[in-house]
C-alpha cells in the first residue's frame, strides 16, 4: 500500500532541534521523496534542493542517541514528525521499506 504522505497537513507545534539515530534513515528516504540530494560529508548530511540546504550535524558513523540539525532541515523534520504523528508507524515502516529497495 502506497501512501500520499505528501497531501496530508498536520500540525506540530514544537520545533524540535535534534533528529533521533533511528529516524535518520526514514528521514532522508523522506527527504529524497520531495526531492532533495543526499551527501554525506565529513561533519554530517547535507539535503539540498534548489538553494535550500538541509543538514544534519555529526560523525554518523560514530553511532550518537541524537544528532543537530540546521534551521531548514528542523523545519522538514517537523513536517516528517508531523506525518508520523497522523499516520502512525506504518510511516515509517514504508519509508524505510521505500529505502531498501
Amino acid at each position: 500500500m502506497m501512501i500520499d504522505y505528501c497531501r496530508i497537513k498536520p500540525e506540530v507545534n514544537r520545533m524540535v532541534k535534534r533528529i533521533p539515530d533511528p529516524l535518520i534513515f526514514p528521514f532522508s528516504v523522506f527527504m529524497r521523496n520531495n526531492g532533495y540530494t543526499i551527501s554525506a560529508v565529513k561533519d554530517g548530511i547535507i539535503y539540498r534542493k534548489g538553494k535550500a540546504v538541509a543538514k544534519i550535524l555529526g560523525a554518523v558513523e560514530t553511532s550518537e542517541q541524537s544528532y543537530a540539525m540546521n534551521e531548514h532541515c528542523s523545519m522538514r523534520f517537523k513536517t516528517f514528525t508531523e506525518l508520523y504523528l497522523k499516520i502512525g508507524y506504518l510511516f515509517i515502516e514504508e519509508l524505510n521499506r521505500q529505502g531498501l529497495k
